[in-house]
């Protein structure tokens, strides 16, 4: 059932592009005939556009007005939003972003290796949420684990650390304060 609602959902997302292909075309520059579908998640769906731009169709209400709140802005460390929109007559929003290549896809090195110990080893996303985002509480519960005094690398994880708390300081400088979604798949680089 699950599986199923999951295919509706996205069923739904490429249909609010075919009612508004005219409507895209024209105020978007963007030809929902030659989208390239990047890939999907719970979220929604993103689309190459092309010239480094990517659409992203959500129904998630708060991903879209989090990216109001950075659209235009060009952060250190944050994906740069260009438009936010909200589709007529329906609960489905746009996002223009730019592209970026996805954690995944990065090159194997110390530093996606320690990001990825940062991150699911340590699980941040859970420790944000449970210390409400508090940096020092985070880092004083990483670095007295046992796993953390097993990876024989304390200082290169610091430093993976570090790099992730100017994301999470940039995030909610720019006014978003409950920015607890930090996984792997919302990790990507530059292109």
């Amino acid at each position: 059932f699950l599986r199923l609602l999951g295919e509706e959902k996205q069923a739904n997302l490429r249909n609010i592009l075919q009612v508004n292909k005219s409507l895209l075309a024209k105020e978007k520059k963007i030809n929902v005939d030659s989208l390239k579908l990047l890939g999907s998640g719970a979220g929604g769906m993103a689309y190459d556009i092309g010239n480094g731009l990517v659409l992203k169709v959500t129904a998630d209400g708060s991903e879209a007005r989090s990216s109001n709140l950075i659209k235009g802005k060009k952060l250190p460390g944050i994906i740069h939003i260009q438009d936010v929109w909200q589709f007529p007559n329906s609960s489905f929003y746009g996002l223009i972003m730019e592209k970026i290549i996805p954690f995944k896809s990065w090159p194997e090195d110390e530093t996606k290796t320690n990001l990825e110990e940062i991150v699911d080893t340590f699980n941040l996303k859970q420790l944000l949420q449970q210390h409400k985002g508090n940096i020092r509480e985070i880092w004083k519960e990483i670095s007295t684990s046992p796993l953390f005094s097993m990876s024989g690398n304390a200082g290169q994880l610091l430093e993976a650390f570090q790099l992730l708390t100017n994301i999470i300081q940039q995030v909610k400088a720019a006014g978003i304060n409950n920015f607890f979604d930090l996984h792997l798949e919302n990790l990507g680089k530059r292109v």
